[in-house]
């Protein structure tokens, strides 16, 4: 073998060795906070401040949205451009396995909460061995 194809194949071999660790080593998808988990929803409960859910889940919604049941009541089917839109009240967080939605009341108490299970999760390392395997 000579020297220029020693060198080709451990570029090659190089190169395949990283690729295989970016694949599998460096973080994928969107960022997500380790504190929001089912253990932390358990602590929040009905009429709890806003601020309080935020010091559980560590931080402000990752994203925020509004739902108001009169709103939608009174305004169904009706062009509402001149409706004057209520502020966000409804907050939503990720964690790695699942996602928490809240929903508080005007003053900024815990209404409604709910746990699912986070759908852009994305699969550990031994999730994606495992799956090689039949």
């Amino acid at each position: 073998m000579t020297k220029r194809r020693a060198a080709v194949n451990l570029a090659a071999c190089v190169l395949t060795a990283l690729a295989v660790e970016v694949y599998f080593f460096l973080p994928s998808g969107s960022s997500v906070n380790s504190r929001v988990t089912a253990a932390a929803f358990q602590q929040i409960q009905q009429g709890m401040r806003r601020q309080l859910v935020e010091e559980i889940l560590d931080g402000p919604p990752d994203r925020e949205g509004h739902f108001d049941f009169c709103f939608h009541r009174k305004y169904a089917g009706r062009n509402v451009e001149s409706a004057e839109e209520p502020k966000p009240n409804m907050g939503y967080w990720y964690g790695p396995d699942v996602q928490v939605w809240v929903l508080f009341d005007k003053d900024g108490n815990v209404c409604i909460k709910s746990l699912s299970p986070n759908p852009s999760r994305q699969p550990s390392l031994w999730e994606r061995v495992l799956a090689w395997f039949p």
